[in-house]
Order: structure tokens, then C-alpha cells, then sequence
């Protein structure tokens, strides 16, 4: 795997408030919810994901180090398509993934807006996730949870080149969200578990039920 710069998960909550600022709420799942965050020695803009594991330990099958591999994961991938993860912050009951921030909206809420998605408008956007998908499997990594919520999109300041079919300010795709990811390696680790989001699931996989992995 080509592995980007691997991220410290020891550093405490202190620290996370002595080097960024909180902000506004971006948006809020069940068990973690995401601020807009600068660092206070450049104001770069950030995005913050607290999660809230003490609820979770009260779940019959939670497994903390599902989430330390997610952030193991996100901190070996690097690609224009994928939000990059910087730095972790963690104690007894919070986790904080200091991540790239992108200011757009998801798929699914881009869907509702525009009603439908001409060929041309959706083919950018599909080649891009292909291409993001695509690196994921070249490094052994399945994502598992692909969904229009799990895909962010983001108006692109870049006019398109001249004479370009694609239409102008086409919008940039981010694929988030590593919770369910897995890698698929050499020593026979393979994805049993059946995990994903239902109404998502393709055929074949919605009439399986395996094992926990």
C-alpha cells in the first residue's frame, strides 16, 4: 500500500484546544456530529469529527479498534477524491479527527436539490468516485458504505478548458465516511461481516448473511 503520513492518535483533547478553534456545526450522526475548526497558528479551516464512544461502549457488539483501524486507514490514503485525515485527538470517551474541510454538499441532498442529474452533469461526478474507488481497491481497501451521503460535492473555482464537453464549475467529489472500511490484505483478512447501509445494497449481497468479522 502506498501509505501517506502516518497520524499520532495519543495526542489529548487539551492539545486539540490549544492548537485549533472551534466553530460553527457542519453537520450530526447518531454517535458523532462535525464543526468547522481553524488552527490557531496559520487560521487555516478545518474539519472536526467528535465522536462520542461512550455511547457506543454500551453497544453489545462495539469494538474499539473498528475505530482505530478506521483511523488507520484514513491516514495511509491520499487522493484528490478521498478527505484527507491530519490529526487525531482522543481520551477515555471522545475521539477528534482533525480532517480536510471541503465546503459543499452531500450527493444525496445535491439529488433532491436538482431533482434530476443530466448525462453530462453526472458523468464527471461518477468518474471521479470511480477513480477514488478505484485507488481504494488498488490498496486493498474496501469502503463498504458507498452511498450518496457518503459522497461530498463541492463546486469547483475552475473554469473548465476550452472547448471542454464537461460543463463549467464542475463540481469536485470527496468520498468521507471510513467507518465500515476494511483492508483486504495477503494474509487471508477478507470481509465477511455484512455491514452497509440497507436500501444501498446491491442484490447479491442483500441475500447473504455472514459472520462478524
Amino acid at each position: 500500500m502506498e501509505h501517506g503520513t502516518l497520524v499520532q492518535i495519543n495526542k489529548s483533547l487539551a492539545q486539540f484546544h490549544e492548537n485549533y478553534i472551534m466553530d460553527a456545526k457542519l453537520g450530526q450522526g447518531a454517535f458523532s456530529v462535525v464543526h468547522r475548526c481553524s488552527r490557531r497558528k496559520d487560521g487555516l479551516i478545518f474539519a472536526v469529527k467528535l465522536i462520542n464512544i461512550r455511547p457506543l461502549r454500551l453497544r453489545q457488539q462495539f469494538d474499539m479498534s473498528r475505530l482505530h483501524r478506521e483511523v488507520d486507514i484514513m491516514s495511509r490514503i491520499s487522493h484528490p477524491g478521498i478527505i484527507k485525515l491530519y490529526e487525531v485527538f482522543e481520551d477515555s470517551e471522545t475521539m477528534m479527527l482533525v480532517m480536510e474541510y471541503a465546503d459543499g454538499v452531500d450527493l444525496f441532498d445535491s439529488i433532491l436539490q436538482e431533482k434530476s442529474y443530466s448525462e453530462i452533469t453526472a458523468r464527471p461526478i461518477f468518474h471521479q468516485l470511480t477513480t477514488a474507488l478505484a485507488y481504494l481497491h488498488s490498496n486493498s481497501i474496501v469502503h463498504r458504505d458507498v452511498k450518496p451521503e457518503n459522497v461530498l460535492i463541492v463546486k469547483s473555482p475552475h473554469p473548465p478548458l476550452a472547448g471542454s464537453p464537461v460543463p463549467e464549475h464542475t463540481p469536485v467529489v470527496k468520498l468521507l465516511d471510513f467507518g465500515l472500511s476494511k483492508v483486504i490484505d495477503e494474509h487471508g483478512s477478507t470481509a465477511k461481516s455484512f455491514v452497509g447501509t440497507p436500501c444501498y445494497l446491491a442484490p447479491e449481497v442483500e441475500g447473504l448473511r455472514f459472520q462478524p468479522d
